[in-house]
């Protein structure tokens, strides 16, 4: 029985400490906290040669520049591990495309005859490929656009090789007939790692 008691006062006594220790802590930053925020307030809105409030958007925007910089390093890391070569052949009609229809719909039809090589030691299934299109909204307003294609040898090899025409159909169209789509394929693995191939300029064929 006093060994239970004695566990027991001991716990509430070890509470009561921790308790106070964390309120301690907790008034300590606030108190804080209240103080550099007072500090910081009368500092924007002091004089200084440069306003105060300019600086403190200057250290925003700097801090936002540097983090999207940061940001923008660990996704090129991620994906930056090719395991795809993918090569556009050179004779003429290699790349190219023409309008067609998606039931009564206009659509762009898009094809590419392609050498693609698995760089890796493993077989590779591609569960999808796609397409970057480059293009000018309004005439004048640079945009992108991602387009998901279709592949017929969606397995190759290690080491290997092969070639294939693949296709992607841009509905609705972003260019007028007669005009060159700017593209580049990707080439999405099983590792979820992307493969892209070069920017290219793919003529209308009419």
């Amino acid at each position: 029985m006093w060994n239970w008691l004695k566990s027991l006062f001991g716990g509430l006594l070890q509470d009561g400490v921790k308790s106070v220790i964390t309120f301690g802590i907790g008034a300590a930053l606030t108190s804080q906290g209240a103080a550099l925020w007072a500090y910081g307030w009368a500092f924007v809105w002091s004089p200084h040669p440069i306003p105060g409030w300019i600086i403190f958007v200057a250290v925003g925007l700097v801090i936002l520049f540097v983090s999207s910089v940061v940001l923008n390093l660990i996704q090129w890391r991620r994906t930056r591990q090719r395991n795809f070569a993918i090569v556009a052949e050179g004779h003429p009609t290699a790349l190219h495309w023409s309008m067609g229809k998606n039931g009564d719909r206009p659509v762009m039809m898009v094809s590419g005859d392609f050498s693609i090589a698995n760089l890796s030691q493993n077989n590779l299934v591609i569960p999808r490929i796609e397409l970057i299109v480059a293009y000018k909204v309004f005439g004048f307003i640079p945009w992108r656009r991602r387009v998901v294609g279709i592949i017929a040898n969606n397995v190759i090899q290690a080491r290997k090789q092969g070639r294939d025409r693949l296709f992607w159909m841009i509905d609705p169209p972003v260019l007028r007939q007669g005009h060159t789509l700017r593209a580049r394929p990707l080439i999405v693995d099983s590792f979820n790692h992307i493969s892209r191939g070069d920017w290219r300029e793919w003529p209308y064929v009419g």
